[in-house]
């Protein structure tokens, strides 16, 4: 028996890499009714673009900050995959190749320090909640990872 690495056979998953993309330009899409300023921009990017050519192309992205867990149940906590898939635009509708990218955490209540203190700021939205929002609304290649420039944790995938 050889130890030696063989070929992936056809039926095999492919290995793909968990390292983040790295758009030239990313169209921000926030949250409704988030308050106090954007997040910084990912990917080393100075700024957020303010052009819908951010929506085409395997050079642009479209991050979605997404809101606050609506119901009470989950104020504290993440919130349901429900929430976090209506928020996430159907690949569909973008261009073929559009890479979407979401964010880990939610968007602040807003408020200042006692917003935080009393549980209405960001919550963190763990990578597999994201990924199965993705995967629901159509996307492929879907990947995560830190990105060591703007500290985040991102879920991403390509409208096919």
């Amino acid at each position: 028996m050889s130890l030696a690495a063989s070929p992936a056979s056809p039926s095999s998953p492919e290995r793909r890499s968990s390292r983040p993309p790295s758009p030239a330009r990313a169209r921000l899409v926030r949250a409704p009714g988030a308050a106090g300023k954007p997040p910084a921009a990912p990917f080393g990017l100075g700024s957020w673009s303010d052009d819908d050519d951010a929506e085409g192309g395997n050079d642009a992205a479209v991050v979605v900050e997404l809101a606050a867990p609506a119901s009470s149940a989950s104020a504290s906590g993440p919130p349901a995959l429900a929430e976090v898939v209506a928020q996430v635009p159907r690949a569909s509708t973008l261009a073929s190749g559009t890479l979407v990218v979401v964010l880990g955490r939610t968007a602040g209540g807003g408020g200042g320090l006692m917003a935080r203190l009393f549980g209405r700021g960001p919550i963190e939205v763990p990578r597999a909640l994201r990924g199965s929002a993705l995967a629901a609304r159509g996307y492929v290649a879907i990947g995560g990872a830190h990105d060591g420039a703007s500290g985040y944790d991102l879920v991403w995938g390509r409208a096919p």
